[in-house]
């Protein structure tokens, strides 16, 4: 699968929209990859890492928040805009390779309503469960983003490498970062 750059400016993120289809939530997957920042968001600013989406329910993005060091989930209709429970990333800093894992097990969780999972440096930041179960997916939701949203707000001066995406949850020691 091909992600290409956007082509009008500002040239933000890497996108598909066709390759999204396999990893929207109605299905289980890892994303996982390499990042390393030239800035980081102070204040209330954030940084969009990776994502599945354009419209309505079902989208999800992780982003980092808060000068850096929380770790935020949003799941549309299921889960807007929670901090993973272990935060406060004293690592977090610019021009420092790291590696990022983020599992979703579609029918885990209470009335199987799907559970996201994050690691950093294959490090666990604890899991949060959807609210409900998504029954419906817009044709939008098949969009995958990495590095900012493909409307260009919200990215920033983000280096990507080597990102992989499995059909399945991965464990720890199945990560890129462990070979």
């Amino acid at each position: 699968i091909t992600l290409t750059g956007r082509t009008t400016k500002p040239y933000t993120s890497l996108v598909n929209e066709k390759f999204g289809d396999y990893v929207n939530i109605t299905n289980s997957f890892t994303v996982e990859g390499w990042f390393k920042y030239d800035n980081l968001p102070t204040g209330n600013a954030w940084r969009y890492l990776v994502g599945n989406h354009i419209a309505d329910t079902g989208r999800w993005i992780l982003s980092l928040r808060q000068g850096a060091t929380n770790w935020v989930m949003y799941v549309a209709g299921s889960i807007g805009d929670v901090a993973f429970p272990v935060q406060n990333d004293t690592v977090a800093t610019t021009n420092t390779w790291r590696h990022v894992a983020l599992t979703y097990a579609h029918d885990a969780g209470p009335s199987g309503r799907g559970v996201w999972e994050l690691f950093v440096d294959s490090q666990s930041h604890g899991a949060l469960t959807n609210s409900s179960i998504v029954t419906s997916l817009t044709t939008d939701d098949s969009t995958f983003c990495l590095g900012g949203r493909p409307t260009g707000n919200t990215s920033g001066d983000v280096n990507l490498d080597y990102w992989r995406v499995s059909d399945r949850v991965l464990q720890p020691g199945e990560f890129l970062n462990e070979g």
